[in-house]
């Protein structure tokens, strides 16, 4: 779907593309539609597969420092909460606030 939009996506592929164990995962962008994320990540994963939920954002990859972690990450999100989760990360986006 979304084309990686920071350093954290990037490198995961690049470790995996090199051979290095790196757990599944899929990249979005947040302008991605509520109902193809689900699609996607129904399709890759176990209804039963507890999911993280972070961001990868060029906003947090300055040139002389970095500030990852400085949106809303969830962890352990379950099918049933995966919404509101997916949700709490796209909004921890919005910089204009």
């Amino acid at each position: 779907m979304g084309k990686p939009q920071g350093n954290k996506a990037a490198n995961l592929m690049a470790l995996r593309d090199a051979g290095f164990y790196v757990p599944a995962f899929l990249v979005f962008s947040a302008d991605d539609k509520l109902s193809q994320v689900h699609a996607q990540v129904s399709s890759f994963f176990d209804s039963s597969t507890k999911l993280a939920i972070r961001s990868s954002s060029a906003l947090e990859d300055g040139t002389d420092q970095s500030f990852a972690g400085a949106f809303h990450t969830e962890i352990n999100v379950k099918a049933e909460t995966f919404d509101a989760a997916w949700a709490k990360v796209v909004a921890s986006l919005d910089t204009s606030k």
